[in-house]
């Protein structure tokens, strides 16, 4: 693993495997120019740790929906503290960056249930 990526090591000091959220990293450095460089998965890394964050029932409001579909700026922090900011573009226009979210407890399925009923004009 930290042959494939030398900061696991430096954030992670628990081991950790190769998980889906790596998956673009390992595209990167093997086809900087061929990657996007963003995901269409929101995470929440508020908490700075080797894992994102995981959302509770009491955490699954209109607002955390409304904020996971009007993000439409892809921000990456590097380990050595660089950022870069892109425009998420789909079809020439920019769009949402994220589609899903990740981290949700088994809790809140209810939560999301009604909130997606009431969010969609299905």
């Amino acid at each position: 693993m930290d042959e494939l990526i030398p900061v696991a090591g430096d954030v992670c000091k628990s081991d950790i495997g190769i998980e889906s959220n790596l998956a673009a990293e390992i595209a990167q450095m093997f086809d900087p120019n061929g990657n996007t460089g963003w995901s269409v998965t929101f995470v929440d890394w508020s908490e700075m740790k080797c894992h994102p964050r995981s959302f509770r029932a009491q955490d699954v409001t209109f607002d955390l929906l409304k904020t996971m579909t009007s993000i439409k700026t892809s921000v990456h922090i590097t380990s050595d503290a660089k950022v870069s900011t892109r425009p998420c573009i789909w079809n020439g226009m920019n769009r949402p960056c994220f589609l899903f979210g990740r981290k949700f407890y088994s809790e809140t399925l209810d939560n999301l249930m009604h909130m997606f009923s009431n969010y969609t004009s299905i």
